[in-house]
């Protein structure tokens, strides 16, 4: 019962955003669980203190370890689901501080974990994420053939948030390779499917895409105007990194 108590005021003050209080109160909680040999609750306290700690605290490792933990807990329970999410993360952390090699083979495992599980979202969005690793490590024709898999499959199942990541980064490889024509057309698709869903980030990064084929193709009008709607999305949704790509390319491109 105790545990039970400890683990809602967590879940209050984690909501309320009082992170110190959360933290805290999350620990109690994992101690408690511990005690008693209740893994699943001392998986559910450990992801917390790992959310926590991956909002309040900057550098990430410190809620890779929690993360980590959470997914041997996960692993241990057998909880497939639970376990592919996991080590997305972990795997979104390790791109973070910059291995992309260790990113991965966390993505890789927690692909295998949602097949397992046969959850169509987490394939999804697993194959996205090993595709723009690909992408980033040079392995182009492989980060090629994942996307077209990663394209496929959200299609089929009707996943139009992850469809619009998988059009948006296939796009970018295109780019990479100079087929500008091929390029600017899954940003067109992946622009509607942000526009149809008010994604306004990702429009703004559609638009920022679509600007760099408009200068590519000579047309520096259609580009400016392209840019300048991305750099206000850039500004209204607080995207620095989008903002700073604007900039670049206007730079850049002479827009």
């Amino acid at each position: 019962a105790e545990a039970l108590l400890w683990t809602e005021v967590a879940r209050m003050d984690e909501v309320a955003h009082h992170d110190a209080d959360a933290l805290a109160c999350w620990s109690r909680a994992r101690a408690l669980r511990r005690e008693v040999r209740d893994r699943a609750g001392e998986l559910v306290a450990v992801e917390g203190l790992a959310r926590v700690t991956r909002r309040h605290v900057s550098e990430p490792s410190f809620a890779l370890s929690y993360y980590v933990e959470a997914v041997s807990l996960a692993a241990t329970l057998g909880d497939g689901a639970a376990e592919g999410r996991l080590r997305n993360v972990v795997g979104i952390l390790e791109w973070e501080s910059g291995r992309h090699a260790a990113a991965l083979d966390q993505y890789e495992a927690s692909l295998a974990c949602f097949r397992q599980a046969g959850n169509a979202e987490g394939i999804g969005l697993a194959l996205n994420s090993i595709g723009v690793t690909l992408r980033a490590i040079g392995r182009r024709d492989d980060a090629h053939r994942v996307l077209e898999d990663a394209l496929e499959h959200n299609r089929r199942e009707a996943l139009d948030v992850l469809l619009g990541h998988s059009l948006g980064t296939l796009g970018a490889l295109e780019m990479d390779a100079g087929e500008v024509d091929h390029a600017a057309a899954r940003f067109e698709e992946s622009l509607a499917i942000r526009l149809r869903l008010r994604d306004r980030r990702g429009e703004g990064w559609m638009r920022y895409e679509l600007a760099r084929v408009a200068a590519v193709r000579g047309s520096p009008d259609t580009g400016r105007s392209l840019l300048g709607t991305a750099a206000g999305l850039a500004e209204e949704c607080g995207d620095a990194a989008l903002g700073e790509a604007c900039d670049r390319l206007r730079r850049s491109a002479g827009l």
